[in-house]
């Protein structure tokens, strides 16, 4: 499971993104683990209750609609042995989560980079695109910009207003205003800086 990444959606609910996949063995086929994205709203936020975490059952899948009150969320399979590698980023409310799909003729070639990005509500699919091939970095957003770093090579001509320059990929966000507009909110980070003493 990679990190796990939060926010408050324009429902007011805090919501948790995360997936799985064993970056350890990228170009495993032969596990029987389906991997997948998972976003879980707390519905009691902002008071502590203990709850009982329950199953997937708990969750809808995101293939066939939004999760109602009664559920704790969504999840979408991930096809083809594909595993997550790098942990969900949220933005202009889209979920972007970059994904690795390992060569399935020969092991010793590198797989495919994708990028995809959800409706972080419902699940629902926003974007698929191929990148390139090699491991993705965790999506970072400045101004109306989104940056994935590429352990590998991309695309010559990515599309969908995506662009390369070395292993740099930079591309416009995507404004998701269809499961009620923006993350609400009081607060809004533009941009972050870590320093290392």
């Amino acid at each position: 499971m990679q990190d796990m990444n939060a926010t408050i959606n324009s429902d007011n609910n805090l919501w948790l993104y995360f997936g799985t996949g064993n970056t350890q063995k990228l170009e495993d086929t032969q596990s029987g683990i389906q991997n997948r994205v998972f976003g879980i709203k707390d519905i009691n936020f902002p008071n502590f209750q203990s709850v009982n975490v329950g199953n997937i059952s708990n969750c809808t899948n995101a293939n066939s609609a939004c999760p109602n009150d009664a559920k704790l969320g969504w999840y979408v399979d991930l096809l083809k042995k594909q595993k997550l590698t790098a942990k969900p980023s949220i933005f202009k409310n889209t979920l972007y989560v970059p994904v690795y799909e390992p060569s399935s003729s020969n092991v010793c070639s590198t797989g495919n980079a994708y990028l995809y990005g959800l409706d972080p509500k419902c699940g629902r699919s926003l974007l698929s695109v191929k990148i390139g091939t090699g491991v993705l970095t965790e999506v970072v957003s400045i101004k109306d910009k989104i940056y994935i770093g590429i352990a590998g090579e991309a695309e010559k001509s990515i599309g969908q207003n995506f662009e390369a320059v070395d292993n740099l990929i930079s591309g416009n966000a995507i404004n998701n205003t269809s499961s009620g507009g923006s993350t609400s909110g009081s607060i809004v980070i533009e941009s972050w800086k870590e320093n290392f003493n």
